[in-house]
Protein backbone atom coordinates (compact mmCIF):
# COMPACT_ATOMS: atom_id res chain seq x y z
CA UNK A 1 0.00 0.00 0.00
CA UNK A 2 2.97 2.26 1.00
CA UNK A 3 4.71 1.39 -2.86
CA UNK A 4 1.01 2.45 -4.39
CA UNK A 5 0.96 5.69 -2.34
CA UNK A 6 4.35 6.74 -2.92
CA UNK A 7 4.05 5.99 -6.76
CA UNK A 8 0.30 8.60 -6.83
CA UNK A 9 1.89 10.71 -5.25
CA UNK A 10 5.12 11.24 -7.02
CA UNK A 11 3.06 11.21 -10.60
CA UNK A 12 1.72 7.88 -10.66
CA UNK A 13 4.70 6.53 -11.44
CA UNK A 14 4.99 2.64 -9.98
CA UNK A 15 7.61 1.89 -8.11
CA UNK A 16 9.51 -0.94 -7.40
CA UNK A 17 10.54 -3.17 -4.68
CA UNK A 18 14.06 -1.88 -4.97
CA UNK A 19 13.21 1.57 -5.12
CA UNK A 20 10.81 1.57 -2.31
CA UNK A 21 13.95 -0.46 -0.34
CA UNK A 22 15.93 2.49 -0.76
CA UNK A 23 13.09 4.81 0.20
CA UNK A 24 12.42 3.33 3.08
CA UNK A 25 16.02 1.91 4.32
CA UNK A 26 18.81 3.12 2.20
CA UNK A 27 19.73 -0.12 1.11
CA UNK A 28 18.24 -2.07 -2.28
CA UNK A 29 17.19 -5.55 -0.36
CA UNK A 30 15.43 -4.30 2.41
CA UNK A 31 11.66 -5.31 0.69
CA UNK A 32 13.01 -8.58 -0.81
CA UNK A 33 14.81 -9.48 3.25
CA UNK A 34 11.44 -8.64 4.70
CA UNK A 35 9.96 -10.65 2.06
CA UNK A 36 12.20 -13.61 2.47
CA UNK A 37 11.35 -13.59 6.17
CA UNK A 38 7.88 -13.77 6.44
CA UNK A 39 7.34 -16.31 3.49
CA UNK A 40 10.28 -18.36 2.89
CA UNK A 41 10.66 -21.40 5.31
CA UNK A 42 14.11 -22.35 3.48
CA UNK A 43 15.39 -18.54 3.96
CA UNK A 44 19.11 -18.49 4.89
CA UNK A 45 18.65 -15.07 6.96
CA UNK A 46 15.75 -16.48 9.16
CA UNK A 47 12.22 -17.70 8.63
CA UNK A 48 9.25 -15.76 10.88
CA UNK A 49 5.94 -15.74 9.68
CA UNK A 50 4.76 -13.74 12.21
CA UNK A 51 7.14 -10.68 11.43
CA UNK A 52 6.39 -7.14 12.23
CA UNK A 53 8.31 -4.19 11.89
CA UNK A 54 9.51 -2.38 14.83
CA UNK A 55 8.25 1.09 16.56
CA UNK A 56 12.01 2.25 15.90
CA UNK A 57 11.34 1.01 11.78
CA UNK A 58 7.98 2.80 11.57
CA UNK A 59 9.17 6.08 13.08
CA UNK A 60 11.97 6.16 10.56
CA UNK A 61 9.30 5.49 7.82
CA UNK A 62 7.44 8.51 9.18
CA UNK A 63 10.19 10.34 9.27
CA UNK A 64 11.12 9.84 5.95
CA UNK A 65 7.88 10.40 4.68
CA UNK A 66 8.00 13.88 6.19
CA UNK A 67 11.06 14.71 5.43
CA UNK A 68 10.06 13.89 1.20
CA UNK A 69 6.71 14.73 0.96
CA UNK A 70 6.00 17.52 3.54
CA UNK A 71 2.08 17.68 4.03
CA UNK A 72 1.56 15.69 0.95
CA UNK A 73 2.44 12.41 3.26
CA UNK A 74 -0.19 12.81 5.42
CA UNK A 75 -2.21 9.45 3.78
CA UNK A 76 1.53 7.71 4.03
CA UNK A 77 1.28 8.25 7.97
CA UNK A 78 -2.28 7.37 7.87
CA UNK A 79 -1.05 4.00 6.75
CA UNK A 80 2.00 3.33 9.09
CA UNK A 81 -0.92 4.49 12.18
CA UNK A 82 -3.07 1.85 10.99
CA UNK A 83 -0.48 -0.58 10.89
CA UNK A 84 0.22 0.54 14.59
CA UNK A 85 -3.03 0.02 15.55
CA UNK A 86 -3.68 -3.06 14.22
CA UNK A 87 -0.39 -4.42 15.88
CA UNK A 88 -0.48 -2.75 19.25
CA UNK A 89 1.69 -5.42 20.72
CA UNK A 90 4.54 -4.08 18.56
CA UNK A 91 7.88 -4.06 20.15
CA UNK A 92 10.33 -0.56 20.63
CA UNK A 93 12.87 -2.60 18.51
CA UNK A 94 13.43 -5.93 17.76
CA UNK A 95 15.65 -7.27 20.80
CA UNK A 96 19.48 -8.41 20.09
CA UNK A 97 22.08 -9.21 22.48
CA UNK A 98 24.92 -6.43 22.10
CA UNK A 99 27.25 -6.22 25.28
CA UNK A 100 29.04 -3.28 25.26
CA UNK A 101 32.61 -3.78 26.86
CA UNK A 102 33.15 -0.02 28.40
CA UNK A 103 29.56 1.02 29.45
CA UNK A 104 30.75 3.11 31.86
CA UNK A 105 32.46 5.69 29.70
CA UNK A 106 31.11 8.49 30.27
CA UNK A 107 30.82 8.23 34.46
CA UNK A 108 33.15 10.38 34.65
CA UNK A 109 34.71 12.65 32.64
CA UNK A 110 38.62 13.17 33.19
CA UNK A 111 40.47 12.32 30.19
CA UNK A 112 40.56 14.41 26.85
CA UNK A 113 39.56 11.34 24.62
CA UNK A 114 36.09 11.06 26.81
CA UNK A 115 35.60 14.90 26.86
CA UNK A 116 36.09 15.17 23.09
CA UNK A 117 33.58 12.00 22.75
CA UNK A 118 30.84 14.00 24.60
CA UNK A 119 31.12 17.21 22.41
CA UNK A 120 30.90 15.29 19.57
CA UNK A 121 27.50 13.38 20.65
CA UNK A 122 26.24 16.89 22.48
CA UNK A 123 26.65 17.96 18.52
CA UNK A 124 25.36 15.56 16.90
CA UNK A 125 24.01 12.45 18.99
CA UNK A 126 20.27 11.80 19.93
CA UNK A 127 18.80 10.32 23.25
CA UNK A 128 14.92 8.56 22.85
CA UNK A 129 12.83 9.99 25.77
CA UNK A 130 11.90 7.31 28.20
CA UNK A 131 14.27 4.31 26.45
CA UNK A 132 17.87 4.23 26.91
CA UNK A 133 18.54 4.64 23.11
CA UNK A 134 21.64 6.72 21.44
CA UNK A 135 21.35 7.08 17.88
CA UNK A 136 23.69 8.95 15.80
CA UNK A 137 24.29 9.95 11.83
CA UNK A 138 26.82 11.08 9.95
CA UNK A 139 27.26 11.56 6.59
CA UNK A 140 29.08 8.15 5.18
CA UNK A 141 32.56 9.90 4.11
CA UNK A 142 32.58 10.68 8.22
CA UNK A 143 31.86 6.96 8.90
CA UNK A 144 35.49 6.58 10.66
CA UNK A 145 34.36 8.87 13.47
CA UNK A 146 30.98 6.16 13.87
CA UNK A 147 33.70 3.36 13.68
CA UNK A 148 36.10 5.04 16.23
CA UNK A 149 33.57 5.66 18.65
CA UNK A 150 32.34 2.08 18.99
CA UNK A 151 35.87 0.63 19.32
CA UNK A 152 35.96 2.96 22.14
CA UNK A 153 33.03 2.25 24.23
CA UNK A 154 33.63 -1.65 22.88
CA UNK A 155 30.48 -1.84 20.48
CA UNK A 156 30.48 -4.32 17.53
CA UNK A 157 30.94 -2.77 14.44
CA UNK A 158 28.52 -4.80 12.44
CA UNK A 159 26.01 -2.61 14.35
CA UNK A 160 26.71 0.21 11.73
CA UNK A 161 24.14 1.31 9.09
CA UNK A 162 24.43 2.40 5.65
CA UNK A 163 21.85 4.44 3.93
CA UNK A 164 20.27 6.81 1.86
CA UNK A 165 18.81 9.71 3.15
CA UNK A 166 16.92 12.65 1.78
CA UNK A 167 17.21 16.37 2.19
CA UNK A 168 14.81 19.06 0.65
CA UNK A 169 17.58 22.28 -0.81
CA UNK A 170 15.63 24.81 -3.04
CA UNK A 171 12.82 22.83 -3.73
CA UNK A 172 14.50 19.41 -4.98
CA UNK A 173 15.32 16.43 -3.15
CA UNK A 174 18.28 15.50 -2.96
CA UNK A 175 19.81 11.82 -1.96
CA UNK A 176 23.03 11.63 0.25
CA UNK A 177 24.29 8.41 1.53
CA UNK A 178 25.13 8.21 5.64
CA UNK A 179 25.94 6.06 8.44
CA UNK A 180 24.27 5.53 11.92
CA UNK A 181 24.88 4.20 14.81
CA UNK A 182 22.05 3.13 17.37
CA UNK A 183 22.26 0.99 20.14
CA UNK A 184 20.84 0.86 23.82
CA UNK A 185 22.35 1.15 27.05
CA UNK A 186 21.20 2.15 30.51
CA UNK A 187 24.44 3.16 32.20
CA UNK A 188 25.33 5.51 28.77
CA UNK A 189 22.17 7.06 28.43
CA UNK A 190 22.19 7.54 32.95
CA UNK A 191 25.73 9.41 32.63
CA UNK A 192 24.72 11.45 29.47
CA UNK A 193 21.37 12.58 31.24
CA UNK A 194 23.92 12.90 34.32
CA UNK A 195 26.03 15.74 32.64
CA UNK A 196 23.21 17.52 31.28
CA UNK A 197 23.11 15.96 28.10
CA UNK A 198 18.95 15.92 27.47
CA UNK A 199 18.76 19.68 29.11
CA UNK A 200 20.94 20.59 26.46
CA UNK A 201 18.91 19.41 23.41
CA UNK A 202 15.92 20.89 24.87
CA UNK A 203 17.69 24.02 25.29
CA UNK A 204 17.68 24.32 29.43
CA UNK A 205 21.51 24.84 29.14
CA UNK A 206 24.15 25.54 27.24
CA UNK A 207 27.94 25.20 27.70
CA UNK A 208 27.83 22.16 30.31
CA UNK A 209 28.80 22.72 34.06
CA UNK A 210 31.87 20.59 34.00
CA UNK A 211 33.57 22.27 31.21
CA UNK A 212 33.07 25.68 33.22
CA UNK A 213 34.70 23.40 36.42
CA UNK A 214 37.00 22.02 34.23
CA UNK A 215 38.47 25.40 33.10
CA UNK A 216 38.51 27.29 36.98
CA UNK A 217 40.85 24.16 37.90
CA UNK A 218 42.83 25.07 35.20
CA UNK A 219 43.43 28.40 35.95
CA UNK A 220 44.29 28.07 39.51
CA UNK A 221 46.59 25.36 37.95
CA UNK A 222 49.03 27.57 36.04
CA UNK A 223 47.81 30.59 38.42
CA UNK A 224 51.80 30.34 40.14
CA UNK A 225 53.24 29.76 36.74
CA UNK A 226 51.41 32.64 34.74
CA UNK A 227 51.23 30.02 31.87
CA UNK A 228 48.05 29.61 29.32
CA UNK A 229 45.22 27.97 30.91
CA UNK A 230 44.63 26.12 27.87
CA UNK A 231 48.10 23.96 28.80
CA UNK A 232 47.10 22.22 31.84
CA UNK A 233 45.30 18.99 32.14
CA UNK A 234 41.90 20.47 33.37
CA UNK A 235 41.90 22.91 29.78
CA UNK A 236 43.05 20.20 27.59
CA UNK A 237 39.95 18.32 28.85
CA UNK A 238 37.77 21.79 28.74
CA UNK A 239 39.26 21.96 25.12
CA UNK A 240 38.97 18.33 24.05
CA UNK A 241 34.88 19.07 24.56
CA UNK A 242 34.47 22.16 22.25
CA UNK A 243 36.84 20.16 19.70
CA UNK A 244 34.34 17.42 19.56
CA UNK A 245 31.36 19.57 19.43
CA UNK A 246 33.54 21.34 16.19
CA UNK A 247 33.86 18.25 14.85
CA UNK A 248 30.43 17.15 15.18
CA UNK A 249 28.63 20.76 14.21
CA UNK A 250 31.76 22.97 13.20
CA UNK A 251 33.51 23.34 9.12
CA UNK A 252 37.08 24.01 8.57
CA UNK A 253 37.84 27.24 7.14
CA UNK A 254 41.40 26.90 6.07
CA UNK A 255 44.39 28.26 8.01
CA UNK A 256 43.54 28.62 11.62
CA UNK A 257 40.22 29.12 11.33
CA UNK A 258 36.57 27.35 11.94
CA UNK A 259 33.10 27.89 12.70
CA UNK A 260 30.37 25.85 15.26
CA UNK A 261 26.87 26.04 14.79
CA UNK A 262 24.55 25.22 17.02
CA UNK A 263 20.63 25.83 17.04
CA UNK A 264 21.10 26.53 20.64
CA UNK A 265 22.33 30.42 20.42
CA UNK A 266 22.98 29.64 24.55
CA UNK A 267 25.47 27.05 24.31
CA UNK A 268 27.69 29.63 21.47
CA UNK A 269 27.02 32.58 23.82
CA UNK A 270 28.70 30.91 26.55
CA UNK A 271 31.62 29.13 24.87
CA UNK A 272 32.11 32.54 23.83
CA UNK A 273 32.38 33.99 26.80
CA UNK A 274 34.08 30.97 29.19
CA UNK A 275 36.86 30.50 26.36
CA UNK A 276 36.96 34.07 25.95
CA UNK A 277 36.65 34.26 22.07
CA UNK A 278 36.36 37.68 20.81
CA UNK A 279 34.16 36.91 17.46
CA UNK A 280 30.52 37.10 17.68
CA UNK A 281 27.89 34.91 17.39
CA UNK A 282 26.07 35.47 14.37
CA UNK A 283 22.97 33.63 12.50
CA UNK A 284 23.35 31.33 9.60
CA UNK A 285 21.54 29.93 6.75
CA UNK A 286 20.62 26.55 7.19
CA UNK A 287 20.24 25.58 3.67
CA UNK A 288 23.92 26.83 2.86
CA UNK A 289 25.55 24.04 0.63
CA UNK A 290 29.31 25.10 1.90
CA UNK A 291 27.86 24.00 5.83
CA UNK A 292 24.71 21.37 4.73
CA UNK A 293 27.36 18.33 4.71
CA UNK A 294 29.03 19.50 8.37
CA UNK A 295 25.09 20.16 10.50
CA UNK A 296 24.45 16.96 12.19
CA UNK A 297 21.46 15.63 10.63
CA UNK A 298 19.67 16.84 13.82
CA UNK A 299 19.71 19.87 13.39
CA UNK A 300 19.47 20.19 9.54
CA UNK A 301 15.74 18.73 9.85
CA UNK A 302 15.10 21.35 13.13
CA UNK A 303 12.65 23.99 12.63
CA UNK A 304 14.61 26.01 14.80
CA UNK A 305 17.10 29.06 14.15
CA UNK A 306 20.61 28.05 13.60
CA UNK A 307 23.28 30.28 14.62
CA UNK A 308 27.18 30.15 14.49
CA UNK A 309 30.51 31.28 16.23
CA UNK A 310 33.89 31.35 14.47
CA UNK A 311 36.80 30.63 16.53
CA UNK A 312 40.07 32.33 16.25
CA UNK A 313 43.49 30.95 15.75
CA UNK A 314 44.43 30.85 19.43
CA UNK A 315 41.57 28.62 19.84
CA UNK A 316 41.76 26.54 17.24
CA UNK A 317 45.23 25.72 18.36
CA UNK A 318 44.22 24.96 21.72
CA UNK A 319 41.24 22.40 20.54
CA UNK A 320 43.45 20.83 18.12
CA UNK A 321 46.50 20.28 20.73
CA UNK A 322 44.06 18.72 22.99
CA UNK A 323 43.46 15.64 21.39
CA UNK A 324 45.34 14.28 18.13
CA UNK A 325 42.47 11.45 17.00
CA UNK A 326 39.86 14.04 15.90
CA UNK A 327 38.65 14.08 12.47
CA UNK A 328 41.56 14.53 9.63
CA UNK A 329 39.44 16.57 6.93
CA UNK A 330 38.74 19.43 9.57
CA UNK A 331 42.18 19.67 11.35
CA UNK A 332 44.93 22.08 10.65
CA UNK A 333 47.76 20.81 7.77
CA UNK A 334 50.68 22.47 7.56
CA UNK A 335 51.56 23.19 3.47
CA UNK A 336 53.73 21.51 1.75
Amino acid sequence: MIEKELGRVSGDIELTDIELSLVLAGYDTFIRNALDTITNRDSKRWYNPNYKFSRERLDDFKEIFKEMLGYHAKRLLKLVEKYEKINPDLKYWHPKDYNIKNPNFFREIDSEEKAYWYGFLYADAHLFHNRPRIHFELSVKDKDRIVQFMETIGLDGERIELRQRCMKYKGKIIPFKTARIRFSSKDIASDLENLGFTKFKSGEIGLPQFIRLKIIEAQKEVSITGKDWKVAKSGRIAAAFLLGFYDGDGTYMGGRQAKIYSTNKKLLDEVKSVFEIKNNVNSQSKTSPDISEDLSIEDTKSHKHLYYLTLGPEIFDAIMKSYNKSMKRKRFSEPE
